[in-house]
């Protein structure tokens, strides 16, 4: 491709910036002449800019106000059905659909949480990230401790494999159960090695950050895959560790535990995934892992971890 041409090169105006290849600032544009072509570049993308910015605000307006909606009718359902009494309530209850009666309500209520999700790059706010910043001390017998110590003293490789997937099932469980559902397990062979896929069902009772988690990808549950490996896992095992995904499979998101974390061929490959095909497999160490004990035995919140780890990722896409 060649350079980009100033239309100042072959303009018969006459300014100041006649016969120049360089484009001006938009502070220049009061010295130009009218005609200047330009200057009507640049008011057409003004206001192609405040158009979008009007249709943004306007569609936030209306998701909040069918947010402060349909909190008004459950309400005043919830008011109503409480003032009735038992016997009341078993004589309507067989000739009331409450739930199809409310569920346009709540579709509407799902359409605007998936469409914030979707469009919001991190679910914690800037300030609630300062508390990764400074050092964590946790008691000695703590529940933390314990884990770390397991982490840190497990072999990497073949010899410590089905060790490390036993650990992590228990430090995910010790850290996200509830509100997530325990893991069932799907079992592979990959290589000789026993490989066991956790999937953590996300209820749709799940709100705060797991919610977000489910609007955003479309998820139906957490995949999580335990790789022990003594090198740096290869873009071939991200493929792998997408198998799960899509819009109309279990989700979107995964996330990779490994010791090492992923070498060049990973990284490019986690981002062919979500650019491509709108999938994320995340991949995080085991500094992760005991940075989100040490959250949780300071009764913070581990999600934290996940989704700095996730702003991370989509930054280095910008």
């Amino acid at each position: 491709m060649g350079e980009k041409r100033s239309r100042c090169l072959d303009c018969e105006l006459e300014c100041r910036f006649k016969g120049k290849n360089s484009y001006r600032k938009i502070e220049d544009l009061d010295k130009v002449p009218e005609g200047c072509g330009y200057r009507k570049e640049v008011q057409l993308t003004w206001e192609e800019l405040s158009r979008s910015i009007r249709q943004s605000r306007q569609a936030i307006e209306a998701i909040a106000e069918a947010s402060r909606r349909y909190q008004q009718e459950t309400k005043t359902v919830a008011e109503w059905w409480s003032n009735l009494s038992k016997v009341g309530r078993a004589a309507l209850l067989p000739i009331i659909e409450s739930y199809s009666g409310l569920q346009p309500y709540l579709e509407s209520l799902r359409n605007a949480t998936k469409l914030v999700a979707t469009s919001t790059p991190m679910y914690f706010p800037s300030k609630d990230l300062l508390v990764l910043e400074a050092p964590i001390k946790v008691p000695k017998k703590s529940v933390a401790r314990k884990f770390t110590e397991r982490l840190n003293a497990c072999p990497k490789g073949k010899a410590g494999w089905l060790e490390f997937q036993d650990l992590c099932k228990e430090i995910l469980v010790h850290l996200f159960v509830p509100p997530l559902v325990r893991p069932f397990e799907k079992s592979r062979t990959v290589s000789g090695l026993h490989i066991r896929d956790l999937i953590f069902d996300i209820p749709y009772s799940a709100g705060r950050f797991w919610g977000y988690i489910r609007d955003k990808f479309d998820s139906l549950a957490l995949v999580v895959e335990c790789k022990n490996y003594s090198s740096r896992i290869k873009g071939n095992q991200i493929v792998i560790s997408s198998k799960y995904l899509g819009k109309n499979r279990l989700g979107r998101f995964s996330i990779v535990f490994s010791r090492l974390g992923p070498a060049e061929s990973a990284t490019k490959e986690m981002k062919r995934l979500w650019t491509e095909d709108d999938k994320l497999v995340l991949c995080l160490m085991d500094d992760h892992l005991i940075k989100m004990l040490e959250l949780k035995e300071r009764k913070k919140k581990p999600e934290i971890v996940i989704d700095k780890a996730m702003h991370e990722f989509f930054r280095v896409l910008e």
